[in-house]
């Protein structure tokens, strides 16, 4: 479902465009109302009826002590906003915020910084302490795929971590999950997915701290969640739900796409209603096919005695690996598995909890076999959490297949993917 409504709106956006344009109009502010109001109604065909929610133009969040954000383009909101008098214009609570989209007619480096500073005044306007049930499963979630560790360690909230990083990524994801979906869109602007990461990569450059002039607002946290310009995107791996791993101390965090990026707004807008709202997995397709995001930006913090930051790694890709990078799609499967790890993996099918240095007797090894390299592949299935030298299963439904041609399988089947899967295999012939 998820692929076709992102098809339809893709299309729709190309013919109103189209219609847009043919008005030559050239004063800038009624250009950006069209485009505004353009993206609102393409919004709003993309939701799901009976759910309360609204989507309202050129409007504000109300802030600490009633003070108002800056305007914000498009909205999507639970409920009714505050109507300002003579206008259709509003102020809403920032409870009732699910998303913020600024729009662009023609994206550039300016036009980057003007978006990026609008979204930054999401964060800064707001306490956002208050964390619900359904933010509160996001949250673990999050933490849980990124980190491969629980959010709740005795009960309590974790309090110890591996790495600065990693304390980093667990306070910033509380915040990810409280607060909105933030999205640039932009109809023109640059022309390939490596333009639009050059583009993005400048605008950081030419915010770089130093000594002299210290420049906040560019942790991880700020970014927008995703950018997108005609074809092309950038997104956040913050597992909500495009996942960035870490990686020796290190944060993968931002990623580029040459695919469908209306896509990516729905994934990013409907996981989040999924969360708050009674909606049926299936919404988003079988979810069998793997989209191919291309790393731009890994992070660690980092303290001096005269200065703390975020450093940013940037990979260059060139761009003809990231055309063709655009043109694959590969088909998911379940993690493959050793007979070694089956059992382990069975094992806490059946037990909550797994000491690490039960492991050599489980699979019957003597002492001279390497029990923490076996532990590293183990986690790298990232089947399971890693809690005090204890192990125990990540996944909500973990499913487990051996086939006598291929040997073991394993994957979390919390949306039916894994079975989705296996009736595919099974239709097809492959496994008798």
């Amino acid at each position: 479902m998820i692929e076709k409504v992102s098809d339809l709106l893709q299309a729709l956006i190309k013919a109103e465009a189209q219609k847009i344009e043919e008005q030559d109009i050239h004063h800038r502010v009624t250009i950006g109302n069209m485009y505004e109001g353009l993206t609102a109604d393409i919004i709003s065909k993309s939701l799901f009826g009976g759910l309360d929610l609204q989507v309202i133009n050129n409007s504000f969040i109300k802030g600490k002590k009633g003070i108002l954000s800056k305007e914000m383009d498009v909205m999507v909101i639970t409920g009714e906003g505050e109507r300002l008098p003579y206008s259709d214009q509003y102020k809403v609570e920032p409870e009732q915020v699910i998303a913020v989209i600024q729009v662009k007619k023609k994206l550039n480096k300016q036009q980057l910084a003007d978006a990026h500073e609008n979204l930054k005044d999401v964060y800064d306007i707001a306490d956002w302490e208050t964390i619900t049930p359904a933010q509160q499963e996001i949250y673990r979630d999050a933490f849980r795929t990124i980190c491969q560790k629980d959010l709740i360690v005795d009960g309590k909230i974790r309090e110890d971590f591996d790495n600065e990083t990693e304390r980093q990524v667990f306070h910033m994801l509380f915040f990810e999950a409280v607060m909105p979906v933030r999205i640039v869109l932009g109809y023109e602007g640059y022309t390939t997915e490596h333009g639009l990461r050059q583009g993005f990569v400048e605008y950081l450059k030419d915010n770089i701290s130093t000594l002299e002039k210290q420049k906040g607002g560019f942790s991880p946290l700020t970014f927008p969640s995703l950018i997108i310009n005609e074809g092309f995107s950038l997104l956040k791996g913050n597992a909500m739900p495009y996942i960035g791993p870490m990686l020796n101390g290190h944060w993968i965090f931002y990623f580029s796409n040459g695919q469908n990026p209306l896509m990516h707004l729905l994934e990013m807008i409907w996981t989040r209603l999924s969360y708050l709202y009674d909606i049926p997995a299936d919404v988003f397709g079988e979810d069998l096919e793997i989209e191919g995001l291309n790393t731009l930006l890994i992070g660690n913090p980092v303290t001096t005695d005269q200065m703390s930051g975020w450093n940013y790694d940037i990979i260059e890709t060139s761009a003809q690996e990231l055309e063709k990078a655009a043109n694959e799609r590969r088909e998911w499967e379940p993690v493959k598995l050793s007979f070694d790890q089956h059992v382990i993996i069975y094992a806490l099918t059946q037990q909550e909890t797994l000491s690490i240095g039960e492991i050599p007797k489980l699979i019957n090894k003597d002492d001279t076999f390497d029990t923490a390299g076996f532990v590293r592949t183990l986690f790298e299935t990232g089947l399971l959490l890693n809690e005090n030298g204890c192990m125990r299963l990540a996944t909500v439904l973990c499913r487990t297949l051996y086939t006598p041609e291929e040997g073991f399988f394993a994957a979390d089947d919390k949306t039916g993917r894994f079975s989705r899967w296996l009736d595919k295999q099974l239709a097809a012939g492959r496994f008798k």
